[in-house]
């Protein structure tokens, strides 16, 4: 059985299929190109949350 991570929000997704070849049995990320991936995606989230974000009047 192949497992599949979807991360959405804020208009993008992170799909990882095989996730069970990037992670180890610590459920630590080992795999660089899904953690540039994740990176990126991270970035991305908190920009679109600074930028939505209320502030106190």
């Amino acid at each position: 059985m192949e497992t599949i991570i979807a991360i959405s929000g804020f208009g993008k997704s992170l799909f990882v299929a095989g996730a069970a070849e990037v992670f180890d049995d610590g459920g630590n990320l080992v795999d660089d190109k899904i953690r540039k991936l994740l990176g990126a995606y991270v970035e991305g989230f908190t920009e679109f949350a600074l930028a939505t974000r209320r502030t106190n009047s």
